[in-house]
C-alpha cells in the first residue's frame, strides 16, 4: 500500500467509515501472511450504481454541449444562437480544463474569443483569454500566458468583473513567480487578493494567500511562508474546497520540509491522498516530486524514483516542461548520493536545459547548485566552481538567503 503512494492511516480511516455506513464488509483469510479483504455489501453496491449513473449524466451533459455547439456552427446562425454557442463554449472550456484536457480547451478558448470578439462581449471575451493564459502559464510558455492574461484584465476592468480580475491575476503572479521575479509576483497576489475581497470570493482571497506564502519560502524566509500556507491550508478546510485544498497541502509540505520533515510527510501525503481521489492529475505529480524528496533524505531512494518516474509521466502528458525540471534535479539527487555520477549529471544537465527553456530562474539556480555539488563530491573542482558560481549569482538576484550562504560555504570548500 505504501508502495503505491496510498497514506495508510488515511486509508484505514476511509475504510473503517464505509464499514460504519454499511458499505463494505471486511474477511479475513487465515494463514501466513494474514490477508485482509474488503468487499462491497449490496447497500454499497447500490450506491456505485448510482455514482456510475452519475458519472454518464455528467459525461453525456458535456457530449450533448458540444453536439449542440457543432450543429450551431454548421448552419445560419442569428444574434441568438451566437449567444448560446458562447454560453456553451465557456462551459466546455471549464469542463475540459477541470480534466486537464489542455489541447482542447486552449482550441475551444480561441474559438470563444473570435466569436466574443464579433459580439463584443468583455464577459466571455476575458473568460476565454484567462482560460488560455492559465494554460499557458503551466506550460511555461510566459510571454503568451502574459499576453493572455492581460487581455483579459482589460476587458473584465471594462466590466468591472472583480473575480475575473482576482483569477488574471493570481495566474498572472505564478507566472512572474516561476520567472524568479518575485516583487512583480508579490504585488500580483496582492492585487489579487485586494479584488477577491471586492468579489466577495473566499477561494480567492485563500489562493492569494498560498501565492505570497510561496514567495515568501523562494526567499527562505520559512517560517512566515509556513504560517501563510497554514492560514491557506485552513480556510480551504472550511471551504470543503479539495481541489485547492491539496494544492496548498503540496505547497505546505514542500516549504515545511526545511523545518519538519515528519510535519511535512504528512502534509504531502494528505496532498496525494487527495489529488488521487479527486482525480487531480498535475497535484498529484507535484506530491509524488515533494514526496520524493524526503525519501532521498532517508536515502529510499528505490521508492523516491518509483514516485519521480509516475509523476514524470503526468508532466510529460500534460506538457509541462517546468515540472519535468524538478523531477531530472531529483533524480539527478537520487543518484548522487549512490555515487552514481554519469546518471546524476545527465539528469541535472537535462534539468539546466528544461529551466532555460522555460525561463524558470529558481529551478535553473537550484539545478546548477546541486549539479555543482555533485561535481565537488566527485572531486572535479573546476567545473564545480564554474556550476556554483552561475547559481549564487542567480539567487542573489532572487534574494534566497540560505541557498546563497550554502553556495558561499561549498565555494570555500572548493577554493581549500
Amino acid at each position: 500500500m505504501e508502495g503505491a503512494g496510498t497514506c495508510t492511516s488515511t486509508f484505514y480511516s476511509a475504510v473503517n467509515r464505509l464499514k460504519s455506513l454499511g458499505l463494505v464488509f471486511e474477511e479475513t483469510e487465515v494463514g501466513w501472511p494474514t490477508r485482509v479483504y474488503y468487499q462491497l455489501t449490496d447497500k454499497g453496491e447500490e450506491v456505485v450504481g448510482h455514482l456510475q449513473s452519475l458519472e454518464r449524466i455528467i459525461s453525456t451533459s458535456i457530449d450533448a454541449q458540444r453536439t449542440e455547439l457543432e450543429r450551431l456552427k454548421s448552419k445560419e446562425t442569428s444574434q441568438k444562437d451566437k449567444e448560446r454557442m458562447l454560453e456553451l463554449l465557456s462551459n466546455l472550456q471549464e469542463a475540459n480544463y477541470d480534466l486537464e484536457h489542455w489541447d482542447e480547451t486552449l482550441r475551444l478558448s480561441e474559438t470563444a474569443i473570435e466569436l466574443a470578439t464579433e459580439l463584443q462581449d468583455d464577459h466571455h471575451f476575458s473568460h476565454a483569454y484567462r482560460y488560455a493564459g492559465a494554460i499557458h502559464q503551466k506550460r511555461s510558455e510566459v510571454s503568451k500566458a502574459i499576453e493572455c492574461l492581460n487581455q483579459s484584465i482589460q476587458a473584465s476592468n471594462r466590466i468591472k468583473d472583480w473575480r475575473g480580475l482576482a483569477e488574471a491575476h493570481y495566474t498572472l503572479g505564478a507566472t512572474y513567480e516561476v520567472t524568479g521575479d518575485l516583487e512583480g509576483a508579490h504585488s500580483f497576489y496582492k492585487k489579487s487578493h485586494e479584488f477577491a475581497q471586492k468579489a466577495e470570493w473566499n477561494i480567492g482571497k485563500a489562493l492569494a494567500r498560498m501565492g505570497y506564502g510561496r514567495v515568501l519560502g523562494r526567499r527562505d524566509r520559512i517560517q512566515e511562508s509556513v504560517k501563510e500556507l497554514k492560514k491557506a491550508v485552513d480556510e480551504f478546510e472550511r471551504l470543503k474546497d479539495l481541489k485547492h485544498l491539496a494544492h496548498a497541502y503540496s505547497n505546505l509540505g514542500a516549504t515545511m520540509l526545511y523545518v519538519d520533515e515528519e510535519g511535512a510527510l504528512e502534509c504531502i501525503e494528505k496532498s496525494v491522498d487527495i489529488a488521487r481521489r479527486t482525480g487531480r492529475a498535475r497535484t498529484l505529480a507535484t506530491g509524488l516530486v515533494n514526496s520524493s524528496n524526503i525519501h532521498l533524505r532517508r536515502k529510499e531512494f528505490e521508492k523516491a524514483l518509483r514516485y519521480l518516474k509516475e509523476a514524470e509521466g503526468i508532466y510529460d502528458e500534460l506538457g509541462m516542461k517546468r515540472m519535468l525540471a524538478s523531477v531530472c534535479i531529483n533524480r539527478g539527487s537520487a543518484y548522487a548520493l549512490q555515487e552514481r555520477w554519469k546518471e546524476s549529471e545527465e539528469c541535472y544537465k537535462k534539468g539546466v536545459i528544461l529551466s532555460e527553456e522555460t525561463d524558470d530562474k529558481y529551478n535553473l539556480a537550484d539545478a546548477l547548485n546541486h549539479y555543482g555539488q555533485m561535481l565537488i563530491d566527485k572531486g572535479d573542482s573546476d567545473k564545480a566552481e564554474v556550476a556554483l558560481r552561475r547559481a549564487l549569482s542567480i539567487f542573489r538576484e532572487l534574494g534566497s538567503e540560505n541557498k546563497i550562504a550554502g553556495i558561499e560555504k561549498n565555494l570555500r570548500s572548493v577554493d581549500h
